[in-house]
């Protein structure tokens, strides 16, 4: 059995989206699919979603078991300004009247290019019958649509890898983003509404999605790509008399991290505990790295601030690492944060800051794969105990628990859809 799979993020752009579908090529086949994926032309490692320019056109990567079509945009001006980091006022401009295109005007839109290499790969794949478009971003479900009117056999799977007008954040800007919202709020429904059903990572957001969409939705976790028997707990602190914390991965607007900061720093300047902190990536919103350099300026020789990296540049920090922070997201339930499974393969206890008491206190304590606690008070006493213990501890992982969550076992579950 053939499936389309357009996804705008796929290796070997480093990003989490394409992390989700690239697992899905690897274990489809084993559920006997054959996958034939649209994307877009990316570097290796590429971090940013500036356009590059490919001459060579379309790129078909044909393996054994699936097919990569990589689809050529041509850098805009837009793309050329930000690059050389010019005129931001008339990038703003540009970036504006794109998204009116991609809201309005479909055959301008940024995604109209994929439409037309799935046109023709269906028009040369008869056979294929079901097709998935992963968002964000959520513009291009607009695909699905048009596809839907010209192929009106075709079942189409709309991926939910994050909210969109259901996010409890999606209106929380001024005049011109409340305009916006309801412009896209009924653009979500506009094309979703020939959708089959569709897919999204947790129990809360498909409720929340099923409500407004008036579909049937169907929970494919994230989940993690790594052999569960490789796992191995780690006992903390790993050298006597210190202990290494560290946050990998964007931080919100809407994650309290102050508290876990001011536990720390009080026991930092006033119990002369050696803590060390890493937090890797938290640049991606400019707002919040300025945000923890001024909270942690009292303790600035016990914090490292590092830049977003490749996951295989991260060992060394997972290496020195004791705990792996982890906080909940205020007025928001059902986030499972990739950073968690991706926590969980490491071994390292997983340190949950204040708990969510939602679906990650719920994951930590099935898998026991760290601890979650709710307080400062409890914060405090837990990473003092750390200090004043005789004894390491060791967090005994339930990995049959664990294995639930892998890609493998959550791309199973997506395969039921098309059978």
């Amino acid at each position: 059995m053939k499936i389309l799979i357009i996804s705008y993020f796929y290796p070997p752009a480093n990003f989490v989206g394409a992390e989700r579908i690239a697992s899905w090529v690897k274990y489809l086949p084993e559920q006997g699919i054959y996958p034939i994926v649209v994307t877009r032309f990316w570097e290796k490692d590429q971090k940013d979603l500036l356009k590059i320019e490919n001459t060579a056109g379309t790129i078909v990567e044909k393996l054994n078991s699936a097919e990569i079509h990589r689809v050529s945009e041509k850098p805009g001006y837009r793309d050329i300004l930000i690059k050389r980091n010019k005129a931001s006022i008339l990038r703003k401009m540009l970036s504006f009247i794109q998204l009116l295109c991609d809201n309005f005007v479909f055959t301008k839109s940024s995604y109209y290019p994929f439409f037309n290499k799935a046109k023709t790969i269906l028009e040369q794949n008869p056979e294929i019958q079901h097709i998935v478009i992963s968002g964000t971003p959520f513009h291009s479900f607009a695909i699905g649509y048009h596809l839907k009117r010209i192929f009106p056999n075709i079942n189409w799977f709309p991926d939910y890898r994050d909210q969109w007008t259901t996010h409890p954040y999606s209106n929380s800007g001024g005049l011109l983003s409340s305009i916006l919202y309801h412009i896209e709020k009924k653009n979500e429904r506009k094309w979703t509404n020939n959708c089959k059903n569709f897919i999204t990572v947790s129990e809360n957001w498909k409720e929340n999605i099923s409500e407004f969409i008036h579909k049937e939705g169907y929970v494919v976790k994230n989940g993690f790509d790594f052999e569960i028997e490789k796992i191995h707990s780690k006992f903390i602190p790993q050298k006597s008399g210190s202990l290494v914390i560290s946050y990998i991965g964007t931080l919100y607007p809407y994650q309290n991290i102050e508290d876990f900061i001011k536990v720390v720093q009080e026991l930092i300047l006033s119990n002369k505990r050696k803590i060390k902190l890493n937090f890797v990536g938290c640049e991606i919103i400019p707002k919040q790295k300025h945000r923890i350099e001024k909270l942690t300026k009292a303790i600035s020789q016990h914090v490292q601030i590092l830049p977003r990296m490749p996951k295989t540049e991260l060992r060394d920090i997972y290496q020195e690492s004791d705990l792996l922070l982890v906080t909940s997201f205020e007025n928001m339930k059902g986030w499972y944060p990739v950073k968690l499974f991706d926590y969980a393969t490491k071994g390292i206890p997983i340190l949950l800051f204040p708990s969510d008491k939602d679906v990650l206190d719920e994951f930590i304590k099935q898998t026991k794969t760290g601890i979650s606690i709710l307080n400062s008070n409890s914060l405090y006493h837990f990473l003092d105990s750390i200090f004043e213990s005789k004894y390491r501890i060791n967090f005994e992982m339930d990995n049959y628990e664990i294995n639930h969550y892998s890609r493998f076992s959550q791309t199973r579950i997506l395969a039921k859809l098309f059978k």
